[in-house]
């Protein structure tokens, strides 16, 4: 059975602050509330929901910024991924090192197990929609992926689920929001699945990608581990890439090219080092061999990833 609620406020109103973010807590999850004009300021939410999954609210408001951080993660009961729709104005939502400004026709997904922020800078008009995660999982996969991607209405599948959600919703406020049952949520979430097809592709399009470049980085590294010249800018060229591609390369495997290379060249001296056929090699050549250019620095950095130094590191591994 649907149950409908609604509340609104006004700056003119004592302590209206501390009652909207009650508001935007109980029905959204944890937040902070703040009005960009506080002496000039109206909010208003009419929502539903079914059985505790579905819910789907129009929220109004004057211009403001909302947060949702990690103070609020610690207090919440459950994670769950909840869809903002644009109906009017413009949003951005900033999450997952992402943002997407919204223009109207225009939605992305949000994560309540992650911190995030709203801003809207006029007032505003947004549809939120939550739907069960596990029904959306199956649909559309891993929903990390799609935190914070807009959704443009001149997509024809979003087009499709934009006419979809604001019929509804003028219906449910007409009053045939009794009526709302969980077939209605499997055709919203068909809707979105053919929104996202396009998104999705994309996105492995771009793995796929980004995978063919990982490879050929790695190999260009292999191949020239011990040259001196072995760098950001011969490795970009190689790729025929910017420097800056390069490193969000890395980045996204939380490394760095330097961190990589070196982590590549203490584990080469340490193959050497256990190798019989260098048994009489000196440090120094192992060092060199190695691609390093330094015995001291060789030697520290040898200590810190195999806890000894490269000595006593060939010691213990050939006298076994």
């Amino acid at each position: 059975m649907a149950e409908l609620r609604s509340y609104h406020v006004h700056s003119d109103q004592c302590g209206y602050r501390d009652t909207w973010t009650d508001v935007l807590t109980t029905e959204f999850a944890g937040k902070q509330f703040t009005p960009l004009e506080i002496d000039n300021f109206t909010a208003s939410i009419r929502c539903f929901s079914v059985d505790g999954s579905l819910m789907l609210a129009h929220a109004r408001s004057s211009a403001a910024r909302i947060n949702h951080d990690q103070d609020h993660l610690v207090k919440q009961d459950k994670r769950e991924f909840i869809i903002h729709y644009q109906m009017s104005g413009t949003s951005l939502n900033i999450q997952a090192g992402r943002e997407a400004l919204l223009q109207p026709g225009d939605f992305t997904f949000c994560d309540t197990g992650r911190p995030y922020a709203i801003q809207f800078d006029a007032p505003t008009d947004v549809l939120v929609l939550r739907l069960r995660q596990d029904r959306l999982v199956n649909r559309l996969g891993s929903l990390d992926d799609l935190v914070a991607i807009p959704v443009s209405s001149r997509n024809p599948g979003a087009a499709l689920f934009s006419n979809f959600i604001e019929t509804f919703w003028d219906r449910a406020e007409a009053g045939a929001w009794q009526d709302v049952d969980h077939s209605l949520e499997d055709a919203m979430i068909s809707l979105l699945q053919l929104a996202y097809r396009p998104v999705i592709a994309e996105q492995l399009a771009d793995r796929s990608l980004h995978a063919r470049h990982w490879t050929t980085a790695v190999r260009f590294i292999e191949d020239h581990l011990t040259h001196p010249d072995l760098n950001l800018s011969a490795l970009a060229n190689q790729m025929r890439v910017s420097p800056r591609y390069v490193q969000a390369l890395f980045a996204q495997r939380g490394e760095t090219l330097t961190s990589h290379v070196q982590a590549q060249r203490l584990d080469c001296a340490a193959r050497l080092l256990t190798n019989p056929g260098y048994r009489h090699e000196s440090i120094l050549g192992i060092c060199l061999d190695s691609g390093f250019n330094d015995l001291s620095y060789f030697t520290r950095q040898f200590r810190k990833r195999f806890g000894m130094p490269p000595a006593r590191y060939r010691c213990a591994h050939l006298s076994q």
